[in-house]
C-alpha cells in the first residue's frame, strides 16, 4: 500500500492515520521520507493528535509516536511547492524531535518548521447554480522586470496593481454572507512562512483569528442586522454540545442542526455582551450579497518574499463582482523581531484600522440606517 493512502485528514499540523497496521507496510522510503517504524500499529491516533506530547505514555511510546508521525509526512512535491513550508523535511523533523526528546523536551514547536503544510480555506457557495464570479486577469505585460529586488518589485506592484476598485454600490443592506472564511493559523511558524501562508494580506484584514469572531464586527448597532456563513465552518469553531463554563457564547452556538440546514445566521449582538449574539440555522440563505478572497500569483513573487491577495464583494444571485480590493504583503526581518524570524511586515494598501475590510465592505454594501 502506498503511504499516501494511510492519511485521511490533516488539521493544521496534525495528521491522523487511516490504519497504522496497514501503514506499517509501505513502499521503500524516498529521499527526505521517513520509513514507517515497526510497531506503528500500536500508536494510538490520540497520541498523534496531541503531537505525541502525552503525559500518560512512556518514553518508548513517545519515541514510537514521533517516528510514526514523521513517517506519515508526505515527500515534498516540487510541483506544488507552495503547499509545503520553506524548511519542510520529514527527516529533519524526526531528527529535531528525537534530539529534543533526549533532552526531555517532549513538545518543542521549534521543530514544526520542518513539517509545515498549507491549511486549506475552502469556499462555501450557497447557490451552486449561479455563475461563479470572474476575477480580473493578471496584467499583461507583467509588472516584474528581470533583476528586480524584492523591495523594487513590491513597490512596483503597489503602484500598478494594489488598491480598491468599486464598480457598484448597494443601499439598505440587511445582512451579508461569508463565502470563504479565513481559518485560524497557529503561531508555530505557519503565519510567517513564505509558502504555506496562502494570503498574508487577507490575514491582516481581520478575517481570521482564534474562534473566529468576525460576526461580532458585522452584527452590532449601526451595522448589519445579521451575518451568515456555512454550518460546516461554524461547526469547526463550535462543535455541538461542547460549550464550557468559560464560554462567552450563547447556547445557540452549540445547538444541534436539522437535516438540510446548511446556513448559520448570527443576529442580536448589542455591541457589548457576547452572549447577546444568537445563532439560527437554516436551509435557505437570506443574504443577497457576500464576500470572498483568493491568493493571486505573480511572476517570482514568493521567491522574492511577496504575496498577493484579492478580496471581492459578490452579488450571490448573479455572480457579479461589485468591488475588489487587491493588496500585497512583503516579508522582512524587523529590528525588534527574534533573529532569523521574517514576518509579513510591509502591506499595501496600508490598513488604517484593525478590521479595515469591514470599512471597505460598508462602502459597497451600505447597511440599513435605523
Amino acid at each position: 500500500m502506498k503511504k499516501s493512502l494511510c492519511v485521511i485528514a490533516m488539521t493544521g499540523l496534525f495528521v491522523l492515520p487511516l490504519s497504522l497496521t496497514s501503514c506499517a507496510s509501505v513502499e521503500p522510503a524516498a529521499p527526505s521520507v521517513v520509513p514507517m517504524p515497526v510497531g506503528a500499529d500500536r500508536v494510538n491516533p490520540k497520541w498523534l493528535h496531541f503531537n505525541c506530547a502525552m503525559s500518560d505514555i512512556n518514553f518508548e511510546q513517545v519515541k514510537l509516536c514521533i517516528q510514526t508521525q514523521a513517517a506519515l509526512l508526505p515527500p515534498l512535491d516540487k510541483n506544488k511547492r507552495e503547499y509545503f513550508g520553506e524548511s519542510y523535511d520529514p527527516v529533519k523533523y524526526l531528527k529535531c524531535r528525537m534530539e529534543d526528546l533526549e533532552k526531555s523536551y517532549v513538545s518543542n514547536t521549534a521543530c514544526d518548521r520542518f513539517r509545515l503544510r498549507r491549511v486549506e480555506n475552502p469556499e462555501y457557495w450557497p447557490n451552486p447554480d449561479v455563475p461563479k464570479p470572474k476575477w480580473p486577469d493578471a496584467p499583461n505585460p507583467p509588472v516584474y522586470r528581470e533583476g528586480m529586488t524584492s523591495e523594487e518589485y513590491f513597490k512596483a506592484l503597489c503602484e500598478k496593481e494594489a488598491g480598491e476598485f468599486i464598480y457598484k454600490t448597494v443601499e439598505n443592506v440587511e445582512g451579508i454572507y461569508q463565502i470563504r472564511p479565513k481559518n485560524y493559523i497557529n503561531d508555530s511558524g505557519t503565519s510567517s512562512d513564505v509558502y504555506v501562508n496562502d494570503a498574508p494580506y487577507v490575514g491582516s484584514m481581520g478575517l481570521g483569528g482564534y474562534k473566529d469572531t468576525i460576526e461580532f464586527s458585522f452584527v452590532r448597532p449601526g451595522r448589519y442586522s445579521f451575518f451568515e456563513n456555512s454550518i460546516t465552518h461554524h461547526r469547526q469553531q463550535y462543535p455541538v454540545g461542547k460549550k464550557t463554563s468559560q464560554s462567552n457564547r450563547d447556547d445557540s452556538y452549540f445547538n444541534n442542526t436539522s437535516l438540510g440546514e446548511t446556513i448559520a445566521l448570527y443576529t442580536g449582538f448589542d455591541g457589548n455582551d457576547y452572549t447577546s449574539m444568537r445563532v439560527k440555522y437554516s436551509s435557505h440563505l437570506q443574504s443577497r450579497y457576500g464576500f470572498t478572497w483568493r491568493e493571486i500569483k505573480r511572476d517570482h513573487d514568493r521567491d522574492l518574499e511577496i504575496a498577493g491577495s484579492e478580496f471581492a464583494v459578490i452579488d450571490l444571485q448573479t455572480g457579479e463582482v461589485l468591488a475588489i480590493k487587491r493588496g500585497f504583503a512583503r516579508r522582512e526581518q524587523l529590528s525588534n523581531a527574534p533573529r532569523g524570524i521574517r514576518i509579513w511586515a510591509q502591506l499595501c494598501p496600508r490598513p488604517s484600522q484593525k478590521h479595515h475590510i469591514l470599512s471597505f465592505i460598508e462602502q459597497v454594501l451600505k447597511p440599513v440606517q435605523r
